[in-house]
């Protein structure tokens, strides 16, 4: 079964068995984002991932449309996950740790 994302409360990252949780492709992700309960801890995970893959990004000298280009989604995608308005799917994950390097430094 795929693994999905999931949202700690205090803000940590987990995986969970199946699809709950994971982000179809061009899906509205800002639910748990804004609103209900642990709200800011959410956003402000979300915003620290972003950040990290966006350094990852970065140092291994991509830019947010060539990394989009090859994870096979658009730079807006990337964009979002960055600035922490989107939920990555644990496949997009994986495929950017490998991308640029990450060795996992950011999964769980």
């Amino acid at each position: 079964m795929p693994r999905a994302l999931t949202l700690r409360q205090g803000g940590g990252l987990g995986t969970a068995e199946g699809g709950a949780g994971a982000m179809e492709s061009g899906a509205d992700s800002d639910a748990g984002v804004e609103g209900g309960a642990g709200a800011d801890s959410n956003g402000e995970f979300l915003h620290c991932f972003g950040c990290q893959m966006k350094l990852l990004r970065e140092a291994a000298g991509l830019t947010q449309a060539q990394l989009g280009e090859r994870m096979g989604c658009g730079e807006a995608q990337i964009a979002a996950v960055e600035q922490g308005r989107r939920i990555p799917r644990p496949e997009l994950v994986d495929a950017v740790d490998r991308e640029v390097g990450g060795r996992g430094c950011w999964l769980p």
